[in-house]
């Protein structure tokens, strides 16, 4: 009928495995929707724990009680999980699910004893004891199940929430085969206040890079590509230069991941409008006295600052060969285990620092000059291609993630593998139906670029630290 865990604490020699766990039915002709419900309930909690059984050989479903009619129970504490006849179709799931929590709570050793803190609350309108008090809401707030909505992560005055806590504690204990980055521990930041960025109207086909000296636009607008450079303290625009003019689908302008001391782009033809004598794609950086000039490098070199990281020596081209090119020449000036020590794949920006994937699926920052700033061991929430840009701050890799329950979140990365999430209920918040975009570094504080709902609506947040 399902499938298998192990042995249970607490549990003595009569105690079966979910394999030998039968469910009992009346032979009334009910609909199979019932003992469907239930083995439901059996197979999904039996996949979020490490437990191979919880003591019980037999759940019986709509069979005559004799005891207080509640919703689930165990005969004698143990043996016979029974669903009260009472007990609706749809509601067979939940009672189940509740029979079980119980069973595993008395399996592990009274667990809801253990955390008077998190259990002992009234409950309105019932007579029990303060034993009898805890095991009720303990099997209450395991019946939600590792996925349940336990609403926001802290309160107004950014304490973790009782549900948090208890919700931590279950997949800590009873569902502790689940991953569930949707009620990781928190971070200990808070998103500050939103600040707009001022874009103009009529931007079209624009692309964002977040970098320590602000936010940068290439757009095309009003039949010119620009770049644009924005304030993410004040979401001003403090930059603009003409690229070229050009036809909407003639010419593309991308901007390179950097490390924030230089800016460069590339260019593409797309279509035969362009200027055939122009070679299809070429590298461009903005000096500073505000001029664009063109890099001596190929088409090939060129194409690789659409994947690769720019640094003040030159591309890390970004392929997994991890070699350093001289955006002007071509030559090849060095590799990552040559020029900064480490053997692995240079594959993004953390403010001026790099980010290192190794072998072993560790991810590394390192300095420019081969000092490893923090070193997170292989984690199970890879970052997607806009994670390449990410922040650190108090010994945390932060990077975007989209979480299924709430959209798209921050989590950090540790140096023990912890993974942690931004707290809801606390601090500002997206705008409904916004996106994170990526998280930044500038001057060395973490901040949060995020698109709204429109997608032409673009927004920065500070990250604070939690008060």
């Amino acid at each position: 009928m399902l499938v298998l865990l192990s042995l249970v604490l607490g549990c003595d020699t009569r105690c079966p495995t979910f394999d030998e766990l039968e469910v009992r039915l009346p032979d009334d002709g009910e609909s199979p929707t019932v003992p469907e419900r239930a083995e439901l309930a059996i197979s999904n909690f039996r996949s979020w724990t490490t437990l191979d059984g919880v003591c019980v050989d037999t759940l019986g479903v709509g069979f005559n009680q004799t005891e207080w009619e509640h919703r689930a129970w165990l005969n004698d504490g143990r043996d016979q999980l029974r669903i009260s006849p009472t007990t609706r179709a749809d509601q067979v799931y939940g009672a189940t699910m509740h029979g079980l929590c119980h069973a595993a709570d008395e399996a592990l050793g009274g667990l809801s004893e253990t955390r008077p803190d998190l259990f002992d609350h009234p409950i309105p309108g019932s007579r029990l004891t303060r034993q009898e008090r805890m095991r009720e809401n303990f099997a209450n707030a395991c019946a939600r199940g590792p996925g349940g909505d336990s609403g926001a992560d802290v309160d107004g005055s950014c304490d973790p929430t009782l549900a948090y806590r208890q919700k931590r504690f279950l997949l800590e204990t009873v569902f502790d085969a689940v991953e569930d980055v949707d009620t990781l521990p928190l971070l200990p930041f808070v998103l500050g206040e939103e600040v707009p960025l001022r874009l103009p109207e009529g931007l079209r086909r624009f692309e964002l890079r977040a970098e320590p000296r602000g936010v940068l636009v290439t757009a095309w607008l009003e039949e010119r590509w620009v770049l644009q450079t924005y304030s993410p303290i004040t979401g001003e625009r403090v930059h603009e230069l003409v690229l070229e003019e050009a036809a909407l689908e003639a010419v593309w302008w991308e901007l390179a991941l950097t490390t924030g001391e230089r800016t460069v782009l590339v260019r593409t033809a797309t279509l035969p409008e362009a200027n055939p004598a122009d070679p299809e794609m070429s590298a461009w950086e903005l000096g500073q006295d505000g001029t664009l000039t063109r890099l001596g490098a190929s088409e090939r070199i060129s194409s690789f600052a659409t994947v690769g990281v720019v640094e003040p020596r030159g591309l890390w081209e970004g392929s997994g060969d991890n070699q350093l090119f001289d955006l002007n020449t071509g030559e090849v000036l060095g590799t990552a285990s040559s020029l900064l020590g480490v053997t692995g794949s240079v594959f993004g920006a953390v403010g001026a620092n790099l980010r290192v994937y190794t072998e072993d699926g560790s991810t590394l920052i390192v300095g420019q000059d081969g000092t490893i700033h923090l070193t997170v061991p292989p984690y199970p929430v890879r970052g997607s291609f806009e994670n390449r840009i990410s922040a650190s701050s108090d010994g945390y890799l932060l990077q975007s993630f989209y979480l299924d329950d709430r959209g798209s979140s921050v989590i950090g990365l540790d140096a023990d593998g912890v993974v942690s999430t931004l707290a809801t209920g606390c601090g500002a918040s997206l705008p409904p139906g916004g996106s994170i975009e990526t998280v930044f570094e500038v001057d060395g504080a973490p901040f949060v670029l995020a698109r709204h709902e429109s997608w032409s609506e673009v927004s920065v947040y500070p990250l604070l630290p939690m008060p």
